[in-house]
């Protein structure tokens, strides 16, 4: 008597393993697998799903957990196979399933800009563009943000992938790239600010006057020459030329009064500084480098190309005096030759 019941008990409890709640089999198949994806167990996920779709070929959600999966194992191909299954389908993907397609491709894109694998990010970008070209907009924006983040914990690389990333598919967020770079730049010191007023530039000309000056300023603080000039090399891709030199004369001329100016209306031939003759010291600018005659003699000097430094003991001797400091441009024409002397 006392046997039945618990046998009765016994099988009541294995058809509620099986089955709880009535569950099919098959869901609750897709439900283990929907967790694991959730908890990043992927492999593990993947013969669950692989048999669900081979007893329910159709099944959208298995099809996006696929997917999923191979996305996050940087298997493209993979996935664009099961994902051309949602949206190949007759009356198209459910919609709640294709904005989960969306935000799966928007936190693999932005996971790796950040880690610095662009190449990865645009090709699984332009993947998502095929199913989803309405997203491209969200995308470059949530990029922007996560970028503006990156910037305020200090990790400057990995925003600077998300920014290039952005602006590229985006022309709209040039100009709040911009914004976030010159901002910070204004809030930071020394290389620092140099690095993010330059990285701002690259999105537009928008603070140019404020952002040659501070170029300016900083890179002339830097004492190693090689470094300085490289900051100011930089700023000759984005910054126009006439500019710069205006900016660059009128920053020095802060520092050392006015300039003596001439321009090398023909760059091939002798051109006297100011009442100077030929006799006398004069100069001469041939590709890079700006020669002088001292005694008959070809001298060359190196260009102070964007910033102004001395030239020791060149004695290069004008009617004003001896050159000391002489910045100059070499790329317009005529050119102008900005240079400073001393009595």
């Amino acid at each position: 008597m006392t046997g039945k019941p618990l046998m009765v008990a016994v099988t009541l409890s294995v058809v509620l393993l099986i089955a709880p709640s009535g569950l099919s089999a098959t869901t609750v198949n897709l439900n283990k697998a929907r967790d694991l994806v959730d908890k990043g167990q992927c492999p593990s996920a993947i013969p669950l799903l692989e048999e669900i779709l081979s007893a329910s070929p159709d099944s959208q959600e298995a099809q996006y957990l696929m997917g999923v999966c191979h996305l996050r194992m940087d298997d493209l191909k993979a996935a664009d196979g099961y994902f051309q299954g949602i949206f190949s389908r007759e009356g198209g993907a459910d919609e709640a399933i294709a904005d989960q397609v969306g935000n799966a491709f928007e936190d693999h894109i932005i996971s790796h800009l950040g880690g610095g694998q662009v190449e990865m990010a645009t090709e699984a970008f332009e993947l998502l563009m095929k199913y989803r070209p309405s997203t491209k907009d969200r995308v470059s924006k949530s990029c922007v943000d996560r970028g503006e983040a990156y910037l305020q914990q200090g990790q400057d690389r990995e925003a600077a992938y998300l920014f290039r990333f952005a602006a590229s598919y985006s022309e709209a967020l040039k100009d709040r790239i911009c914004d976030i770079l010159f901002v910070k730049a204004k809030a930071a010191t020394g290389e620092e600010s140099l690095k993010l007023v330059l990285a701002s530039v690259r999105y537009g000309n928008k603070y140019q006057d404020e952002t040659t000056r501070m170029v300016l300023r900083l890179a002339n603080s830097i004492e190693d020459p090689s470094i300085r000039e490289s900051y100011l090399g930089q700023a000759l891709d984005f910054i126009e030329r006439e500019v710069l030199f205006n900016a660059s004369v009128d920053y020095f001329t802060s520092s050392w009064g006015p300039p003596q100016r001439i321009t090398l209306v023909e760059p091939g031939r002798w051109i006297g500084v100011e009442k100077a003759k030929e006799k006398e010291r004069i100069f001469y600018l041939a590709e890079q480098s700006l020669l002088t005659r001292q005694n008959g003699t070809r001298v060359v000097l190196e260009p102070a190309f964007l910033t102004a430094r001395p030239f020791t003991g060149s004695e290069t001797r004008t009617d004003k005096g001896y050159v000391t400091e002489i910045w100059f441009s070499v790329d317009e024409n005529p050119v102008t030759v900005a240079f400073w002397v001393k009595d």
